[in-house]
């Protein structure tokens, strides 16, 4: 069985979960902007992971443009973020955001927390975290989302969520080991 991970990203988070799982998984591991094959007739499985922004997935174009060549394919996505990945109402809702229904059908999705590293932010990333600032002051910590008190807590600092351990459910699907675990 030969996979392929591919990955879009901004900061590096999701890139360095997509290394992680090919490591793992003795796969390829490419960048959606720069060097996805033009076809997947090569691959039986396909992992495609990516950063949220605004509950969008980066690099999901790359996918979509693909969608003909999935199927028929084992289909594993992931996305990264500072959403919890126990709010599965907020991360279905992100799914349905971002992909097709007959992709999230044919699908295993799970999501990972990411990082944050205030010091690499750019532009509007940098506006967006200082508005966040003026939000969370307003609000007490039992008002807040789990995704805003992530930020808050970053607002000191950096924000660093990514564990590799959270991939061994990824894998276990990769490699036929487990049951739709966190699918839709």
């Amino acid at each position: 069985m030969k996979t392929l991970v591919f990955y879009g990203t901004k900061y590096g988070a999701a890139k360095r979960y997509a290394i992680w799982i090919a490591d793992a998984l003795g796969a390829q591991w490419n960048d959606c902007k720069a060097d996805v094959p033009a076809t997947l007739d090569d691959f039986d499985t396909v992992v495609f992971g990516g950063s949220l922004y605004a509950g969008m997935v980066r690099g999901r174009r790359a996918l979509l443009k693909r969608k003909e060549q999935l199927k028929g394919k084992k289909l594993i996505l992931f996305t990264v973020g500072l959403t919890d990945p126990a709010d599965e109402e907020r991360l279905e809702e992100i799914r349905r955001m971002n992909f097709p229904a007959e992709l999230l059908e044919q699908a295993e999705v799970f999501h990972f927390r990411g990082r944050v590293e205030t010091g690499k932010l750019q532009g509007i990333d940098r506006m967006i975290l200082k508005m966040v600032k003026r939000v969370s002051k307003s609000k007490s910590a039992e008002e807040q989302t789990p995704e805003q008190a992530a930020m808050a807590a970053m607002l000191s600092g950096d924000a660093d969520y990514m564990e590799q351990e959270a991939i061994r459910p990824l894998l276990e699907a990769v490699r036929g080991e487990s049951v739709r675990v966190n699918a839709r």
